[in-house]
């Protein structure tokens, strides 16, 4: 290949249009939201109505599923592109391959509706489990209302909500209030995700005003919601491009440009101390690589490709040898 990194190329470059995309997203659903009605409905302790106003539909990640074929869209072209020149009779081939065939699209729409409907079940939680404890709790509805969809700013736009969280993060953030209401402030200052801008005022030990530990929550909630997206653009970025560029190999082959025994895969790791045990063993168990269509060798059986889970940085490698 041209260029031993251009799939990681391509996914760190797309990184930030698929993280602008998922705050997009998590931005409108809260802006659609009117406040005024929902607060209504938690005042008069209709929390049916609520969640039903408030929870996500499918469509209100319609961003997000467009990044996903853009990132799939990039990492078929970042492949085709780094492929290089090959000679066949002393002639160079010329390859047509598309990223628009049915196999492609079919896993497009799969993947993406996969990946939808968990996103839109995980907001629902978020909002259904926000809504109770603020009505168990007893705290004011409106407080409640803007503690889900946050304040806005200037631009119209609100932030610091908890809506785009994971029922566990909305856990954190509540708990992260509690610390502050209560001057809990060294277990506030442990917490990676805090704005550290305000660490001077929490060293200080005085208590704060109730206005004050609402900014500072904002500002952990958001910092949240950033390591969320981030989180979820690194997953899904990997995922479109790995199978983009599977897709790519596929149809040189298929279209007889090159022999599968040409292609040649190759299980890469981090090399560093947070590669687990076990895939640090499998480049060694496949020294020589595998053909397009085989599985690797692993301490936990046959495995096609690197796994795409959160918290894995592995990858393949694509290769091929062939005379030019």
């Amino acid at each position: 290949m041209k260029n031993k990194r251009y799939l990681l190329d391509a996914i760190k470059n797309f990184q930030p249009e698929f993280i602008a995309a998922w705050e997009k997203a998590v931005s409108k659903s809260a802006n659609e939201v009117p406040i005024t009605e929902l607060t209504t409905h938690l005042r008069q302790g209709n929390l049916l109505s609520a969640i039903a106003l408030v929870e996500a539909s499918p469509e209100s990640f319609i961003d997000v599923e467009d990044a996903v074929r853009q990132a799939h869209r990039n990492g078929f072209d970042a492949t085709a592109g780094a492929i290089p020149r090959i000679m066949r009779d002393g002639s160079p081939v010329v390859m047509r391959l598309s990223p628009r065939n049915f196999r492609a699209e079919a896993w497009l729409v799969n993947h993406s509706a996969t990946l939808i409907k968990g996103l839109t079940e995980t907001a629902r939680d978020t909002v259904r489990a926000h809504l109770v404890y603020g009505v168990e709790n007893g705290i004011n509805p409106r407080k409640v209302a803007l503690q889900l969809l946050g304040q806005k700013g200037r631009d119209g736009v609100r932030r610091g909500g908890v809506i785009g969280l994971t029922p566990k993060q909305l856990q954190t953030v509540q708990s992260y209030r509690a610390a502050l209401e209560s001057g809990d402030y060294s277990n506030a200052l442990g917490r990676s995700l805090r704005n550290k801008r305000y660490d001077k005022m929490l060293k200080s030990g005085k208590k704060l005003d109730t206005a004050t530990v609402d900014k500072i929550v904002d500002s952990y909630s958001n910092n949240s919601l950033k390591y969320r997206a981030t989180v979820i653009a690194e997953q899904e970025t990997r995922v479109a491009m790995a199978e983009a560029r599977t897709e790519t190999f596929r149809q040189t082959v298929e279209k007889g440009y090159l022999n599968n025994d040409e292609i040649r895969r190759f299980w890469i790791t981090r090399r560093d101390s947070r590669v687990r045990d076990s895939h640090d063993r499998i480049p060694g168990m496949n020294k020589d690589g595998v053909n397009l269509n085989q599985p690797f060798n692993t301490p936990d059986g046959a495995v096609y490709d690197a796994p795409h889970g959160v918290g894995c940085r592995c990858y393949v490698d694509v290769r091929i040898t062939v005379n030019r």
